[in-house]
């Protein structure tokens, strides 16, 4: 039984240390997916096989 007492603080602390990252990699995801769109966007408004000079 007191082994119980010590294992809920440590489960509620992991828990919203998951939901931190969970959180962290939903802000990750919408960056990388706003960052993909933006290429997209701006390979659509470059000319059609005319390339850029490196």
């Amino acid at each position: 039984m007191k082994s119980y007492k010590n294992t809920i603080p440590t489960l509620k602390a992991d828990i919203k240390k998951a939901s931190q990252r969970e959180e962290e990699l939903r802000t990750m995801y919408n960056n990388y997916m706003l960052q993909v769109q933006s290429l997209i966007n701006q390979k659509a408004i470059e000319a059609p096989g005319e390339r850029k000079p490196w």
